[in-house]
């Protein structure tokens, strides 16, 4: 028999996936030993990513681990370790196999819904971090550990309500899909142009480190269905690097590129990672996702984006390279409801604000 340590990240927490988790560990034949519920740390975080540190992705790893609850679980039972990760699947959503719990309710990273030890010497010392007294057999009662489940549900309630309301009102839900569906079907050529128009298929731009056309066209088609269905407000920033080209016309291609990486991280560093998503839509182009969020704040981050893109000084080799951008917001559902349009109206919108002098945030009044 082996002991793991599960941990169910804090979108799977807020998205009120507990039960669905803790299901099917059960089915597979585990049994959980011991289970809580709580908001890691930084100082627990950077202890349990230690081996991450160096890596870049780490301080955007402790920023997600950090922002909610997570809920802690010894999972035992036979080869658990190797069992469990297998179903847990792939680190990647996008590439994690369907039936997995990533590959069926994930879709990002770090965002990826659990963790699981990887080796009999981490689950040992995962478990003594967040378990301290379960290697002397302090093990959780089979109805202590119902009633902690049925607490952790309970205080999750409040995520379900709005599925609970749609279930109530079925007649409106199946309307509502109906005029979804014919939507998707009206839009379907509009996204599939936009989408075949991609240079790539890679998920990461390799230059800028952010997310490519393909994923973030893939991915703002996915979301804006959702949104439709639940009534989720977001926002697309489309943020245009003024006279690029100019602007690094005394340096070579391989420092311009440098540069661009350096507008990427100052874009990622600008939203609310990893609830915001930032992508390089073109050569000097991109495109960021904000959801969420109401117009009005929307307009802020963009003020916010094309003032500290003037002010910010690019370094690469000793030399400075100064940008200006043109930023443009579209609002749904405010602005527009259809996705082929929000995307068409922010072009039309940066386009317009760089005819008419470049270096302003462009938006519907």
């Amino acid at each position: 028999m082996q002991s793991t340590l599960v941990l169910i990240k804090p979108d799977g927490v807020k998205r009120g996936l507990i039960g669905e988790i803790v299901s099917r560990f059960e089915k597979k034949g585990f049994e959980i030993t011991a289970m809580k519920m709580l908001k890691m740390t930084k100082k627990l975080a950077e202890e349990h990513y230690a081996e991450h540190v160096n890596k870049s992705f780490y301080k955007e790893l402790i920023s997600y681990i950090t922002s909610g609850r997570v809920v802690a679980m010894v999972v035992e039972g036979r080869d658990a370790i190797g069992v469990v990760r297998k179903l847990v699947g792939a680190t990647d959503p996008v590439v994690a196999a369907p039936g997995t719990i990533r590959g069926d309710l994930s879709l990002d990273e770090p965002a990826n819904t659990i963790h699981a030890s990887d080796s009999e010497d981490s689950a040992e010392r995962e478990i003594r971090r967040f378990f301290p007294g379960y290697w002397d057999k302090k093990y959780v009662s089979p109805d202590e550990l119902k009633r902690k489940i049925d607490k952790l549900e309970k205080q999750n309630s409040l995520m379900k309500k709005r599925v609970e309301w749609y279930e109530s009102q079925s007649q409106q839900m199946e309307e509502l899909i109906e005029q979804y569906n014919q939507l998707v079907k009206k839009e379907f050529d509009n996204i599939e142009n936009v989408i075949e128009k991609m240079g790539t298929r890679e998920v990461m731009d390799p230059i800028t480190r952010v997310y490519s056309r393909d994923h973030m066209l893939n991915y703002i088609n996915f979301f804006h269905s959702k949104a439709f269905q639940e009534d989720i407000q977001y926002s697309l920033i489309f943020v245009d690097i003024d006279d690029f080209e100019k602007a690094t016309s005394k340096i070579d291609r391989e420092q311009a590129d440098i540069v661009l990486r350096d507008i990427g991280k100052f874009l990622k560093e600008t939203v609310r990672v990893p609830l915001d998503t930032v992508s390089r839509l073109g050569a000097n182009e991109f495109l960021i996702l904000l959801t969420e969020i109401s117009k009005k704040d929307s307009i802020s981050v963009a003020n916010r984006i094309n003032k500290t893109c003037a002010e910010k000084k690019f370094k690469v080799d000793g030399k400075i390279v100064q940008l200006t951008c043109t930023v443009s917001v579209i609002h749904f559902p405010k602005d527009e409801t259809e996705l082929s349009k929000l995307l068409e109206n922010g072009e039309k919108l940066l386009e317009m604000g760089k005819k008419a002098g470049k270096n302003m945030v462009m938006f519907i009044r």
